[in-house]
């Protein structure tokens, strides 16, 4: 998650140190920049109100440095008010356009600017403590923030499609791509915080000295945070486990921390759950809510207790009904270097222990050169070796080590997929070979181009090999894949999956077309007899973009792009000015965006001509010639392009 905290907070905090500098007149930019800032003793939620706001926070295996993403979302009137508190920030300063109740991109650069020195003066509120339990005040060894390593983006905090948006460039001093908006804005916004491109963690505990492998207290102050999601993730540590956890508040009239877990559950504004990822790492998420009319007069701090001291209950697991039993096949698509053999929301229902623990499954596979793992979402994921199938002996093991008895599955591929590499027009041949995997199956198979499918075939898999047509006429040009899912009583769960085997669908070139005229002429010639309109069709099979282009004696004198499929063009016949001949050679190629073209080659006749001398220039030959290689589609027609000589002369000295 890429997501964080309020550019508004840390702007305020400049309220008390803002260093500017002023650039030089021979700097193309005169926009002001903040130097230092001193952000000490605040926090985010001191001067900041999100409507909801997500922390994650994953601790390295140093048990020292940390990742703190962070993503707050402000909607409607928050919105507004993050708004004019950040325009606020810069009164004083023209150009940043300061507390003139528009927020302006110069306003919010300088912010991003100084965002990462702000925070990492502020406190974090969260620490750890060695040791048995601990509770009370939070001034141990406390979560920082590094400076170096601190990313920031925003969302909309200048909204493009705000009606009001304006230019502000022509402001003294502002950058000259200078936008802003009324701070009355209600659009939603979004900032984030995030580990910066090039560094491995942007916060940091002191060193615990036992690594996570005795008890230890985590502590979260958690005053003020209105809404939130948190996230902490710790190393793979054996056993570790949380042992207790409470919440304490203290008050301005009774500054004793007291015991509140109760109550404030039972307001739902506390909940917290544990999980184990695949790699042994502890996940704790925590739901909060605080009511922040509340917050100069309540301190909250929640507490959990680790320890790594076996659990009073430590059953192994124990499989489900609906686990599958020994002997059963488990498909696994045995092309691809990793595949998902079995979804993490599957394996989670076929083994449980009694106090709930998160379980991961361990397989050893007969064939030496099989393996597999759960991923850190919990599908079981198998990397296939050279054969089609593996046996492979499976047990599931709780946070502690603790196992289940073992199950014996069949993990394979019922089939293997081939067919030739190439370009191909309308359909593909794909050839299917059974594995001898299962008896028999009925096969779906497909051509996928993303999210375009095409028609599926259906085929009845038996023993021997087989072979079927795979239509692609409704794929675009390019790459595509062959998608297939094998449906069979012989597997626990059908395979779905598809295979790329380097096919490629090949373009058709457009196909033009130059109609006839009512009076029979292809053109119409303007009145002053130095351009001609031609005009005609063009349909591209696979509905890609095209481009005409229109040449008269050998030089390109048109561009233009067709309107539902049909073009014009105007054709100025000064490129013949040094043409000795009494006719106009015409060339018109249409290409789409995969490159392929057409053309139409065509001569028109000199108006003007010797109205006796009628003969092969008067008419148009049509060829439509591909430069791709692929069949052609050719027509010739003679169309007479004189108007009748007489008219066209005695037209002509009446002009002159």
């Amino acid at each position: 998650m890429r997501r964080s905290i309020s550019l508004l907070l840390i702007g305020l905090m400049l309220a008390t140190s803002l260093g500017i500098s002023t650039p030089s007149a021979a700097e193309t930019s005169a926009r002001q920049e903040v130097q230092d800032v001193d952000c000490s003793g605040y926090s985010f939620e001191d001067l900041f109100e999100y409507n909801f706001a997500y922390f994650d926070i994953e601790i390295g295996d140093d048990w020292n440095t940390a990742s703190f993403d962070a993503n707050a979302w402000v909607n409607g009137s928050n919105a507004a008010i993050v708004r004019d508190n950040l325009d606020g920030l810069f009164e004083g300063f023209e150009a940043f356009g300061g507390n003139d109740d528009w927020i302006s991109t110069d306003e919010r650069d300088n912010v991003r600017d100084i965002g990462p020195m702000c925070i990492s003066d502020m406190e974090t509120r969260m620490g750890i403590k060695e040791g048995d339990s601990h509770r009370g005040e939070i001034d141990w060894s406390n979560l920082s923030f590094v400076e170096d390593g601190i990313g920031l983006d925003e969302v909309d905090l200048i909204p493009q499609t705000h009606p009001e948006k304006r230019d502000c460039s022509s402001r003294l001093g502002a950058s000259n791509d200078c936008e802003e908006v009324p701070v009355s804005a209600t659009d939603n916004l979004e900032i984030s915080m995030f580990v910066k491109d090039g560094e491995n963690h942007n916060a940091q505990f002191t060193q615990l000295a036992n690594k996570g492998v005795s008890n230890f207290t985590l502590a979260f102050n958690v005053s003020n945070i209105s809404d939130a999601h948190v996230k902490f993730t710790f190393p793979p540590v054996q056993g570790l486990r949380i042992n207790t956890y409470g919440i304490m508040e203290n008050h301005t009239d009774d500054p004793i921390f007291r015991e509140k877990t109760t109550e404030i559950e039972s307001r739902e504004e506390f909940s917290h759950s544990v999980n184990y990822l695949p790699s042994g790492s502890l996940v704790l998420d925590i739901d909060t809510v605080f009511d922040r009319t509340k917050g100069e007069d309540i301190v909250r701090n929640i507490f959990f207790d680790f320890t790594t001291q076996e659990a009073p209950d430590t059953e192994p697991p124990q499989w489900s009904s609906v686990a599958p039993q020994n002997g059963t096949i488990l498909p696994v698509d045995t092309a691809a270097i990793q595949s998902i053999a079995i979804q993490g929301e599957q394996l989670d229902n076929w083994a449980s222990t009694t106090n709930g623990w998160s379980l991961n499954m361990i397989c050893s596979f007969s064939e030496a050169d099989w393996s597999g793992e759960r991923s850190g979402n919990g599908d079981y994921l198998v990397n296939p070796g050279t054969g089609y199938k593996s046996e492979a002996s499976c047990k599931m093991v709780n946070p502690f080590g603790v196992e289940s008895d073992t199950r014996t599955w069949h993990f394979g591929n019922p089939l293997s997929i081939t067919g030739d590499s190439g370009e191909y027009e309308g359909a593909v041949s794909i050839q299917i070979n059974p594995t001898g995997l299962i008896s028999s199956a009925e096969l779906e198979i497909m051509a996928a181009q993303g999210s375009i499918l095409g028609t599926p075939s259906l085929v009845d898999m038996s023993s021997e090999p087989t072979s079927t047509e795979v239509d692609i006429s409704n794929l675009n040009p390019g790459s595509f894949k062959i998608k297939y899912k094998v449906i069979s009583e012989d597997l626990h769960f059908n395979l779905e999956t598809e295979i790329d085997l380097s096919m490629e669908k090949q373009s058709q070139p457009p196909v033009l077309d130059v109609p006839e005229r009512f009076d029979g002429s292809v053109v119409s010639w303007a009145d002053d007899y130095y351009s001609f309109t031609i005009r005609g069709t063009v349909f591209e099979p696979e509905s890609e973009d095209v481009t005409i282009e229109i040449s008269v004696c050998d030089q390109k004198v048109k561009t233009t792009t067709p309107t539902n499929n049909e073009w014009e063009a105007s054709i100025p016949i000064t490129a013949c000015t040094g043409n000795s001949g009494d006719t106009y050679p015409v060339t018109i190629k249409a290409t789409d965006a995969s490159g392929k073209s057409s053309e139409f080659n065509l001569t028109v006749a000199d108006p003007f001509a010797n109205p006796d001398s009628v003969n092969s220039d008067d008419v148009m030959e049509i060829v439509d010639e591909t430069s791709s290689g692929l069949p052609t589609i050719s027509m010739i027609s003679t169309i007479m392009i004189c108007l009748g000589a007489a008219f066209l002369v005695t037209r002509r000295n009446d002009k002159l």
